[in-house]
Parts: structure tokens; C-alpha cells; sequence
């Protein structure tokens, strides 16, 4: 059991390091204006946007696209 365990919270501390390393190549490629300036203000607003819960929902298209006028 402990041997599981300890797979699991190795497995676990690898993923959080992938992770990390994927949000960091994200904030640099998204993080850049058109003359490759790093924004740091975007991509607070960007992380903020991502822990929204999101407000609208719709079950085809034609309801998405009338969201999408509304906004």
C-alpha cells in the first residue's frame, strides 16, 4: 500500500512539473504583443478569465451564434 502511495505522489509531483512547464510555454507564446513584448497584464487577465465559471451555455448552433450577438 505504501509502495502505491508513493507511485502515486511521484506520479502525482511529475504532472504538476509538466504543468508548469506547459502554462510557462503558454504565458510565452499567449504573453506577447505584435512586436514580441511580454504583457503581463494579459495574461493576468487571461488567468483570472480561466478560473470564471463560464455563464452562458447552449445545445446548437444556432443558440451559440445568438449569444455571441448579444455579448
Amino acid at each position: 500500500m505504501t509502495t502505491q502511495i508513493q507511485q502515486v505522489n511521484t506520479k502525482f509531483a511529475r504532472l504538476e512539473r509538466e504543468i508548469k512547464i506547459l502554462r510557462s510555454a503558454f504565458i510565452s507564446v499567449v504573453g506577447k504583443d505584435k512586436e514580441g513584448e511580454y504583457r503581463p497584464e494579459f495574461v493576468h487577465r487571461i488567468l483570472e478569465t480561466i478560473k470564471e465559471r463560464p455563464g452562458l451555455t447552449f445545445v446548437n448552433p444556432r443558440s451559440f451564434l445568438d449569444q455571441l450577438k448579444r455579448i
